[in-house]
């Protein structure tokens, strides 16, 4: 699923048809984007990992985010991402986040998603 809210309807010709390419109102930040795409996988349980990513994700090195999810393949949680802050509190940085299938089973992670609202502000 590819969420945007400046694609025109022409750059979205070529892609690989098993894209789901929705445009929305850029309204929200990322997080409604995240949001919008989560709740449109269809059959999501079939999935074994949920990768989150905003269009901030630039990969030079295609063998880095491939050792990357190597190295947490042998990694027991439920959740991960590229980056980890201290900043506020302990968190996950949103930017690049996999969600593994046991988390998709949660009703906390769909209730999650369902409560995300649009934020006039950050």
């Amino acid at each position: 699923v590819l969420v945007s809210t400046r694609l025109a309807s022409d750059q979205a010709v070529g892609l690989d048809e098993r894209i789901t390419v929705i445009v929305r109102e850029n309204v929200g930040y990322d997080f409604y984007s995240f949001r919008t795409g989560v709740l449109a996988v269809e059959a999501l349980y079939a999935y074994d990992e949920l990768i989150i990513a905003n269009d901030s994700v630039l990969v030079i090195d295609p063998e880095g985010l491939d050792r990357a999810f190597t190295k947490m393949q042998g990694v027991e949680c439920g959740a991960w991402s590229m980056t980890e802050s201290q900043q506020v509190s302990r968190h996950l940085q949103s930017y690049f986040m996999v969600f593994r299938k046991e988390v998709f089973f949660s009703q906390y992670f769909h209730q999650f998603w369902r409560d995300v609202r649009v934020l006039d502000d950050k």
